[in-house]
């Protein structure tokens, strides 16, 4: 094929002309091998008999032997006068029938039947010689046509058209149409969300306007004009008919009115997550409660209904989507409880922000307006979001379980029996792992309240569930009666966890919390003999004994925590462990009572040690501060270095107090911990004082007599020169360690 055939210039020069376009389009066209293959073949095969050449979404222009599904403009057409005839470049205009199609087929094929088909079909010069039936036919079935093109064109703009000239019949048929009730989608089992009923008041006021504007035009009023003067006996119930139009359109506009603030949050509610949907869900309730009082006919118990049972079927459909039934039973359990607690939590919001706005409805009332109030009950409205929760809540437990057994993943028993115990655990994990899996292998919706296969197998797993507990419940028990000591029997319980409180392990359970106090007053008892035998060895030593290396106050206090700790965790451990009866019963009464007189004893030392320490530390801190950095031996001579180890004994015990940091003490005296803010110069004094004195006794115990002018040269003093010659007595400068 060549690019100068004359039928694809006809073609061009037509389609660029009728659709004003530049010849450029036309160009791309015909580069598109497969667009000029498409043309050629409507020119020469028989079978194709129409072509329709329009713009695509990318504005090209596009050939097709089918109508494009839907099109943004004009397009181009051209057909075959006879099918199968080969279109050649010698017949080609005298071959084809063309024209403009418009991107509204409907309208163009409604101004088709309204200008062209009615006025020649019912022009009674065009079949004068046809039978009077063939002619009523003809002009029944036109004036059909003309009606179907008419409300089809209507119903595609989503408009209610009503074709003219019509009977009163028709107008009373449309408006028995407009009277459909906006709950019809609940009655019929449907479970629509309330911008179903916003889109249908909206429908119905538009629907209601184009019908009210027809029932205004000059023909109709012209005919309910020669009704009324023939008195005619479809006046009546033209009348009526006008009259109630009038007043549906009052109501449709009023309610329309009043709903569309709800459109905009119910849009904001639908791009909000899930679980924050309790910010939102107070303001939607409370727009409702606005539409009650402001609404002249809104303001009924079953319009109010309607709205809050489509709110709470979006807000199942919102929980549904976050959940995911697809997949919730094939997540992790810690992640699906979660979700599912938020659902609930969701869910229960929505009814007590309903409870709030109905019990305080008066408020959205102006002053002076009649008070109407929520009179109808909590099941008309909350009958599905009920059902959906009590689904919610069986999910909810079984996650919970899945999460309780869990723990025995990792649980691992000690003990004599510990070994086989522990084998027991994990066949038992291993068994609920399997009984689990069911629910994750199923195809059903396990959040439909109606799906009965979910509740039959729940069933099934909390029977099978119970048998785990029962032989669990028997380990601890074994477990239990193997621990040697409060601590190993306090990390049984804190093993097992929150399983110990499911229903039938505790009832086999409960009868060993007693015997954990009694351990526990065992160890109570012991420790007040360990705190008796240190009181005795203090009062008799003098000091008690305290661990290796620690100084006397900062030892004696961490003897006292640490025996504080050995009764203070155990009784932690315990009331967070036995939240049950058992901790008020008149045997942990007395044990409660031991504790804290153990308490207040280990207090009460600690005070006194630590007052008795902070008494002299003041004072021995500055007598030995007074001393001179170093002395000398009178009788050999030598040197040391005068650090007494009072205050070492100081610095130490600031140290490990500070290190302590024991919140029951009161501040460390400034004395001492002035000392302690000197520790690092105190440490620099010592080591050059250490080196200058051993260095200097060592020349004192090794030269001769004769090799000291030697070794003086200007090392010493003139003083300290003739002191160490004569080997006199002397007096050194006095330097203290205030310096």
């Amino acid at each position: 094929m060549e690019f100068n055939d004359v039928r694809f210039e006809f073609i061009s020069e037509y389609t660029l002309k009728s659709m004003k376009l530049k010849a450029d389009k036309w160009a791309k066209l015909q580069g598109n091998d497969e667009y000029r293959q498409t043309i050629l073949e409507f020119l020469e095969k028989p079978e194709n008999n129409i072509l329709i050449i329009y713009q695509n979404t990318a504005g090209q222009l596009q050939p097709s032997f089918d109508f494009p599904a839907s099109i943004k403009a004009k397009a181009v057409y051209f057909s075959k006068k006879e099918k199968g005839m080969n279109v050649g470049k010698d017949n080609f205009k005298t071959a084809l029938i063309y024209g403009d199609l418009s991107y509204s087929p409907l309208e163009q094929l409604s101004a088709l039947v309204d200008e062209i088909l009615v006025p020649l079909l019912s022009n009674s010069h065009n079949h004068e010689q046809w039978p009077a039936v063939v002619s009523q036919d003809v002009l029944r079935h036109v004036h059909k046509l003309k009606s179907d093109v008419f409300v089809i064109a209507g119903q595609v703009k989503g408009k209610t058209l009503l074709p003219l000239p019509v009977g009163s019949e028709q107008v009373s048929n449309a408006v028995e149409a407009e009277e459909k009730d906006s709950a019809q989608p609940l009655l019929e089992g449907h479970n629509p969300g309330p911008n179903v009923e916003l889109d249908f008041w909206k429908s119905r006021a538009m629907n209601l306007e184009c019908i009210f504007e027809q029932l205004h035009d000059v023909k109709v009023r012209r005919m309910a004009e020669l009704l009324e003067k023939t008195h005619s006996s479809y006046f009546p119930a033209f009348k009526n008919i006008f009259k109630g139009v009038v007043a549906a359109l009052e109501e449709a506009r009023d309610i329309n009115i009043h709903l569309k603030p709800l459109r905009r949050l119910l849009d904001d509610m639908e791009q909000f997550d899930f679980s924050e949907l309790d910010k939102i869900i107070p303001a939607i309730l409370h727009t409702v409660g606005l539409i009650w009082a402001n609404s002249k006919y809104y303001c009924r118990a079953p319009r109010v209904i309607v709205l809050l049972q489509e709110l709470c079927n979006m807000l199942i459909d919102m929980a549904r989507l976050y959940l995911d039934p697809a997949e919730i039973f094939k997540s992790e359990a810690e992640e699906a409880h979660e979700k599912t607690r938020k659902a609930i939590e969701v869910c229960t919001c929505f009814k007590e922000q309903f409870e709030e706005i109905r019990n305080n409805i008066q408020k959205f009332f102006k002053e002076g307006q009649e008070v109407k109030q929520w009179e109808f009950a909590n099941e008309l409205v909350f009958t599905r979001i009920d059902q959906f929760v009590r689904r919610l809540r069986i999910v909810e437990d079984l996650f919970s379980t899945a999460m309780e057994f869990a723990k025995l993943e990792k649980v691992e028993l000690g003990g004599i029996k510990g070994k086989m115990l522990s084998h027991q655990v994990v066949e038992i994990f291993a068994e609920f792992s399997e009984i689990f899996s069911v629910f994750g292998n199923r195809t059903y919706d396990g959040l439909d309240p109606t799906n009965r296969e979910f509740v039959d197998d729940y069933n099934e797993f909390r029977e099978r569930i119970a048998d785990l507990d029962r032989r669990l419940a028997s380990i601890v028990c074994q477990g239990f009666d193997d621990c040697p000591s409060t601590e190993a029997a306090l990390k049984l319980l804190d093993c097992f966890g929150s399983l110990l409180d499911r229903p039938l392990i505790h009832a086999d359970f409960e009868y060993k919390y007693p015997v954990l106090l009694k351990m526990y007053e065992e160890e109570l008892d012991q420790a007040k003999v360990i705190f008796d035998v240190q009181m005795n060895l203090a009062n008799e030593e003098g000091t008690p004994p305290i661990n290796k290396n620690m100084p006397h106050v900062a030892g004696a206090m961490k003897w006292s925590h640490e025996l504080r700790d050995r009764i203070s965790k155990p009784m932690h451990a315990l009331k967070l462990s036995v939240n049950h009866g058992t901790l008020e019963t008149a045997e942990a009464m007395i044990i409660f009572n031991k504790f804290d007189e153990m308490s207040k004893l280990l207090t009460t030392y600690e005070e006194k040690v630590y007052a008795d320490w902070t008494t002299d530390v003041g004072s021995i801190s500055q007598r030995n501060l007074d001393k001179p950095l170093i002395t000398r031996d009178d009788n050999t001579k030598l040197i040391k270095v005068n650090f007494d180890p009072q205050l070492i004994a100081v610095l130490r015990e600031v140290k490990y107090l500070e290190n302590a940091q024991n919140e029951t003490l009161e501040s460390i005296p400034e004395s001492a911990t002035g000392i302690y803010s000197r520790n690092e110069t105190f440490h620099k004094f010592l080591s050059n004082l250490d080196l200058t004195v051993a260095w200097y006794n060592k020349i004192r115990e090794t030269l001769l007599d004769v090799e000291f002018p030697l070794v003086l040269g200007n090392t010493l003093t003139r003083q300290e020169r003739w002191c160490t010659i004569s080997k006199s007595e002397c007096k050194l400068p006095r330097i203290t360690w205030k310096v």
